[in-house]
């Protein structure tokens, strides 16, 4: 009876301690699957602010798997990639380097190509149309890609502008989508010179179609990379540039950043999370540009041409990821703003002035003539408008607005650019356009106008005996200030007290 009781106690212990181990083992499994559920959560939301932040990174819940024993055009993971000044990706070729910053689906029906992919970078050279590079598109579903070989260089400057000299120039690249694929949106596209080049690029091809149901809206602003890395005072004028903006009808407002001072970024982060209307991007230049907080503002000033040319890169990345949202892009500066002067709105100004005016012209941009206002030094209306009011405080001009008969070259016009018709644009007008014609309607001064500010400019219409006042912008003042204030206040550079 003892060995009975014996055993069975044993037994009992052998039973107990295998039930033990079990429970041990479950519990370690299950703090596994934990542990790899916050992996994946915390992974998930790191993805998900990378393609925030950067959005022409490769998908990144992409895990294609390359075919055994393949050497030909391999899938480039995220990781793989060639990054240059975190925006940009490289591809080096026997002639040339490239730097690219973003890829874009096009399936606008006036281009007479049919859909296709367009690449926005720079190369180390100036490239003719008989280079031959390629396209690698990968679809969703497929593992293998498609083949497409560039079936356009567009340079985004002019060869006539002497630019040749520079050491980045800047492309819009076209590959058109291949047959029995023209239906469908790429995932990614890498550009190599030859179709089996394992790639050192993968760019997610950036599409943002209208929501079903929803019509297009009017105008988005895209306004070029600010480095004001030293000027705080600029936070108050891009508070109250933006308002305006908002103000005259602008629906959407993205603002390039290199480096700015901490109060300008109070601002645009304010805007960035609080107003679905702007956007804030920032952005690095590719390749050996200095990219030095400090310095950079000084070596754009002594080096403005590469600032140009970075210029044109941000107006057409800004156009090309919203192009199917928007009806016209208006490419400007912080320091001018096309003023209707006949309607209070750029809708009115458009839509009952401009296109009534230029009625069966196939007309591409509706351009504003330029006209500079003198940058007081001190406030000139303290009794009625804040004297931090930029804009609204200086209303004295030059008598003489810029000629309409030379609307194309390195003039200060600025531009309404149609979406349809436009292929590319630069800061003025559009630079190609569908038509290979690129026809504009220059506004009369009396229906409107760019209120474009001297800032530092030696002109003679910058000068006192040469300005005539001009209060249009008044029109606007009660809202402006009420905006903006609101905008300094809760963005933390204007104190309760201010009204």
């Amino acid at each position: 009876m003892r060995l009975k009781v014996g055993r069975q106690c044993c037994g009992n212990n052998v039973a107990a301690v295998i039930s033990l181990k079990l429970i041990l083992i479950l519990f370690y499994l299950t703090l596994k699957e934990i542990e790899k559920l916050h992996t994946m959560e915390h992974r998930s939301r790191a993805d998900k602010k990378i393609r925030q932040a950067h959005l022409n990174y490769p998908p990144l819940d992409w895990n294609l798997t390359n075919p055994p024993n393949s050497s030909c055009a391999l899938f480039v993971s995220p990781e793989e990639v060639q990054y240059n000044n975190i925006y940009w990706q490289v591809q080096h070729t026997s002639n040339e380097t490239y730097y690219f910053y973003g890829a874009y689906f096009d399936n606008r029906t006036q281009s007479g190509i049919g859909p296709a992919i367009r690449i926005l970078g720079m190369s180390d050279r100036l490239l003719g149309q008989e280079r031959n590079i390629f396209c690698q598109l990968r679809f969703p579903g497929e593992i293998k890609p498609f083949f497409s070989q560039v079936s356009q260089f567009t340079y985004l400057w002019d060869v006539d502008w002497d630019f040749a000299d520079l050491k980045l120039q800047p492309y819009l690249i076209t590959c058109e989508l291949p047959e029995g694929r023209s239906h469908l949106v790429p995932r990614s596209v890498s550009l190599v010179e030859h179709e089996c080049d394992n790639a050192s690029n993968n760019l997610l091809v950036v599409h943002n179609p209208l929501p079903p149901g929803q019509k297009r809206k009017d105008f988005a602003v895209c306004v070029k990379g600010l480095y004001f890395y030293h000027q705080s005072m600029y936070a108050v004028r891009v508070a109250e540039y933006v308002e305006l903006l908002k103000i005259l009808g602008a629906d959407h407002v993205t603002i390039y950043r290199f480096q700015v001072h901490a109060n300008i970024s109070k601002v645009l982060d304010f805007y960035a999370l609080t107003d679905v209307a702007v956007d804030v991007v920032d952005t690095t230049m590719p390749g050996p540009f200095a990219n030095i907080p400090d310095f950079m503002e000084r070596y754009l000033k002594a080096h403005p041409r590469k600032q140009y040319v970075q210029e044109v890169i941000h107006y057409n990345d800004c156009m090309y990821r919203q192009l199917d949202l928007f009806n016209y892009f208006v490419p400007i500066d912080i320091d001018e703003v096309i003023m209707p002067v006949s309607t209070d709105n750029w809708h009115d100004l458009v839509y009952k002035k401009a296109i009534p005016a230029s009625q069966g012209q196939n007309v591409s941009a509706f351009v504003a003539r330029n006209v500079l206002f003198a940058d007081s030094e001190a406030p000139e209306h303290t009794d009625v408008i804040p004297w931090y009011m930029h804009m609204l405080q200086n209303v004295r001009r030059g008598r003489n607005f810029d000629p309409a008969d030379y609307v194309g070259g390195l003039l200060h016009h600025k531009s309404f650019h149609d979406a349809q018709k436009v292929l590319s644009l630069y800061n003025h007008s559009p630079r190609e356009c569908f038509d290979k014609t690129c026809k504009v309607h220059v506004f009369d001064p009396e229906d409107a106008f760019l209120q474009h500010y001297c800032i530092g400019r030696t002109r003679p219409e910058c000068r006192n005996n040469n300005l005539t006042v001009d209060t249009t912008i008044w029109k606007f003042k009660n809202e402006l200030i009420r905006n903006t204030n609101r905008v300094l206040r809760r963005a933390g550079i204007l104190g309760a007290d201010n009204t």
